[in-house]
């Protein structure tokens, strides 16, 4: 199994965002129009039973297509890179050094091309057939800022499909990434209190040890995700697989209330969500 470098995706985004540090403030007043973009190939594929060779491919994500001209194109990019890298993780023989010079369509080609190979080589044809689904949706937008959730569902092999949320939440005015590490005030009492959330939802009193519950847990402290976002009226703390959990209990999602986190989020954060 393989999963997604965002680390890669998000040093990319980043150095696109940089480039818009100096536009005006009012700019962030503009909100963005979009157009739903699909791209779908399938090469084989009989039909959804089908174990013979197959690969099926289907990306979903918005296209700004109205608003300020240079963030309308900062977006754009964004949305380009995270795609392009999404598919280009699942490429056995990428590398960072050429990131920033490859493509969507060269990272699709490539796919196929490598499942081509992996299909030629193995001697057992049963069950060859990939899949990559990966859905980039906007979930919240104001005047300052936007977040988007990146959904992504793969099989190329082992005991079982993998899934993957990446959350990213831009500043609209500079086209900067907002790190979720940064939205609250002081992220050790954040993280007690989200522990608490944690515990009611899966029904475990405060005496119970988590990790012999089976919770990942490095020395036994209890941690924030890797990603956190916002939606309307509440805000989503999302562990996914194997981040907290095995596969068998699958991804934590606990969306709160935003009125149940606003006095721990940095007056900053705070400033760009209340509007």
């Amino acid at each position: 199994m393989k999963f997604i470098n965002y680390c890669i995706i998000l040093s990319l985004v980043l150095i696109f965002g940089c480039k818009q540090s100096n536009q005006n403030s009012t700019i962030n007043k503009i909100k963005f129009e979009y157009e739903s973009s699909k791209i779908s190939k399938k090469v084989g594929c009989i039909n959804d039973e089908d174990t013979s060779k197959c690969i099926q491919i289907e990306l979903n994500y918005p296209v700004a297509k109205k608003g300020e001209p240079n963030l309308v194109n900062t977006f754009n990019i964004i949305v380009d890179s995270i795609m392009t890298n999404i598919v280009r993780s699942f490429n056995e023989d990428s590398d960072t050094l050429s990131a920033q010079k490859t493509t969507l369509n060269a990272e699709i080609d490539k796919f196929i091309a490598n499942y081509d190979d992996f299909t030629n080589s193995v001697e057992d044809k049963i069950y060859m057939r990939w899949e990559l689904e990966a859905d980039l949706s906007v979930v919240f937008e104001n005047d300052s800022i936007l977040t988007l959730n990146s959904n992504v569902y793969s099989f190329t092999g082992g005991a079982h499909p993998n899934t993957n949320l990446q959350i990213i939440t831009i500043e609209k005015a500079t086209g900067k990434i907002l790190s979720c590490k940064d939205f609250f005030i002081d992220n050790k009492q954040t993280t007690n209190w989200l522990e608490g959330k944690f515990r009611i939802e899966k029904s475990l009193g405060k005496e119970v040890d988590l990790e012999q519950e089976g919770y990942f847990l490095k020395d036994g402290a209890f941690f924030l995700p890797e990603n956190i976002g916002f939606e309307k009226d509440s805000i989503l703390f999302y562990y996914n697989d194997y981040e907290i959990a095995s596969h068998a209990e699958g991804p934590t999602a606990l969306k709160i209330p935003l009125n149940e986190v606003l006095s721990q989020l940095n007056p900053q954060i705070k400033s760009k969500i209340k509007q």
